[in-house]
């Protein structure tokens, strides 16, 4: 007996896994499987890397999933894509910081919010870029560490 969580409800609803028909089980599965892959990759978008990189990276960050899948870590929140720590801490880094001093950072490419912060501030690009690197190294470095303290903290499933 396993039970599955309805929010919206606030109560949990029982369900008989062992009686449930083999044809339902295996739609579950690859419902399941099909969407915990799919969201993988969801953050690869077009506007910023273009149809076929963005489609690449999500097939890495879906094979990311996988491959932990198979490993036995079922705690995967997110699949790590194809950029370094660094690269997207400075990404990070730049969406804040542009809608702080800007506005809303959607719809943009990196270089356009790059861009943007140079004119708001009167600084070249280059210095932007400089600064926002060097905050993204503090940040991946920060990151590191909590993801070690993570891990070794016990696994205990709620």
């Amino acid at each position: 007996m396993i039970t599955i969580y309805i929010s919206k409800a606030d109560k949990t609803l029982p369900i008989d896994w062992d009686s449930m028909p083999e044809n339902a089980q295996r739609h579950i599965i690859e419902y399941g499987l099909r969407q915990k892959l799919n969201d993988a990759g969801s953050s690869a978008t077009t506007k910023e890397l273009g149809e076929v990189q963005a489609g690449e990276q999500a097939l890495a960050m879906a094979e990311n999933v996988l491959s932990a899948l198979m490993a036995g870590n079922v705690h995967v929140r997110r699949a790590a894509s194809q950029m370094t720590l660094e690269e997207r801490c400075f990404l990070k880094v730049l969406k804040a910081l542009f809608k702080k001093a800007v506005g809303k950072p959607e719809d943009k490419t990196k270089e356009e919010l790059i861009t943007g912060l140079a004119n708001k501030f009167g600084k070249g690009e280059e210095a932007i870029i400089l600064a926002l690197e060097a905050k993204a190294k503090d940040m991946a470095e920060v990151e590191r560490k909590v993801a070690a303290l993570k891990q070794d903290l016990p696994s205990i499933d709620i």
